[in-house]
């Protein structure tokens, strides 16, 4: 029997069991869904988190806050000297809002983004175009997927702006000095500033918002300086502030060896806290219900595979009796049921990548590119966690038909019969 004949042999026996097979298929099918969607949405929540501890400028954050009054250069000169800090900013000159006025001269309306200082050191990796220069003024750093709004309900993926498309183009920021001096908060002089945009990041790699962008330290200091100098008091307006600082470290790894340096060094002067802190306890458990989850999702489709192929299997007790009644040797059924098996799993398979691919196009649709948090995380289909479903949807129904015909092979014709 030639491998042909064993693929028109397979093909005919599946046709006459068309129910069992259309039975087996769906099960195989529903468990492969539900495997390769929940583990790949797992596995880019994992991702996420891990990225915005690495990666996010706000894990690598330290607030060192004076207990009294002292100046802020004698706090900056103090903080530099401890290792693994590459930049200490006034509190006041970290990161503020402002408004877009226009992009490369086309006006916007209602448009704000989030400004943060940055220099050729400290500053996200560069994609496309090029990073700061030293003392390089009038310039700005863009995510790649730019979204110059503010970031709440009316999110949608489909305004995101293309931020390869402006590199080279001018941003004109407008930002603001008020007066408090009738105790009601009132715009009293108005800036502008140009931008050019000299590159891009990537916001999911950096975990960071599609409205931020970097600036040098010297611009965000000449805004900061702007609204200070500007900005009108009443005699009873508590200004918020003081001479805090932020210390940025080189890594997330160091951010706790620099912490109790800064408070060794400190002796009760200032105060030091850490910016953002990582839950990782939280972060290690989640591992571990994944991986419960990622076993117990293997092994419902394990079962439901094999339970459909021994079930099929000994259905077709009367069907292999007569096979070997009529000539069949045992190797040459045990080659149909391997192809016949084949021809199911690629079915089931391709039934379930079809049927995922539709489920993820309705939910990117309706639910993740509708929510900035999760259109960030870029929940999709992992290709490694497919691949791993391909292997069971094939591999299982072999193994599972192979050992239960060991034991149906065995019996004669006759005793096959009788079981009918």
């Amino acid at each position: 029997m030639n491998i042909l004949d064993c693929i028109f042999l397979s093909y005919m026996n599946l046709k006459n069991r068309k129910k069992n097979v259309y039975t087996t298929i769906i099960l195989i099918s529903l468990a492969v869904v539900i495997f390769v969607i929940s583990l790949s949405y797992t596995n880019k929540f994992l991702e996420s988190m891990e990225k915005a501890i690495n990666k996010n400028i706000s894990y690598r954050t330290i607030a060192v806050i004076p207990n009294y009054e002292t100046s802020q250069e004698e706090i900056i000169k103090k903080v530099l000297n401890v290792s693994n800090i590459v930049k200490v900013v006034p509190q006041k000159e970290y990161y503020t809002a402002v408004d877009i006025e226009n992009i490369d001269n086309n006006l916007l309306d209602n448009a704000s983004v989030s400004i943060q200082g940055a220099n050729e050191d400290i500053q996200p990796s560069i994609i496309e175009g090029r990073g700061f220069y030293k003392n390089e003024n009038d310039v700005c750093i863009i995510p790649e997927k730019f979204y110059p709004y503010n970031l709440d309900e009316n999110f949608n993926s489909e305004d995101l702006i293309d931020g390869k498309t402006l590199i080279g183009k001018d941003i004109i920021i407008k930002y603001y000095s008020y007066d408090y001096s009738d105790g009601i908060q009132k715009v009293n002089q108005a800036f502008e500033k140009k931008l050019t945009v000299i590159g891009i990041y990537n916001q999911d790699e950096n975990m960071a918002e599609y409205n931020d962008c970097y600036i040098s330290f010297n611009d965000m200091s000449s805004i900061i300086s702007d609204i200070k100098e500007n900005t009108v008091y009443s005699e009873n307006t508590i200004v918020a502030g003081g001479n805090g600082v932020f210390a940025i470290v080189d890594e997330a790894k160091n951010v706790k060896s620099v912490e109790s340096a800064l408070k060794e060094l400190g002796n009760d002067d200032y105060r030091v806290i850490i910016r953002s802190v990582a839950n990782t306890e939280l972060m290690e458990s989640i591992q571990i219900v994944c991986v419960i989850v990622s076993i117990v999702l293997m092994f419902i489709a394990f079962v439901n595979i094999t339970i459909s192929t021994i079930k099929s299997a000994i259905e077709r007790k009367y069907e292999i009796g007569m096979q070997k009644a009529i000539g069949f040797k045992n190797r040459q059924i045990q080659w149909i049921t391997f192809t016949e098996n084949i021809i199911i799993g690629s079915l089931s398979y391709i039934v379930a990548i079809a049927l995922t691919v539709i489920i993820n196009i309705i939910l990117k649709k309706y639910i993740i590119d509708t929510n900035s948090q999760l259109y960030q995380i870029g929940l999709n289909i992992d290709i490694i966690i497919c691949l791993i479903a391909l292997i069971i949807s094939l591999i299982v129904p072999i193994i599972s038909s192979f050992i239960c015909n060991i034991a149906i092979l065995k019996k004669t014709p006759v005793s096959l019969n009788k079981e009918r």
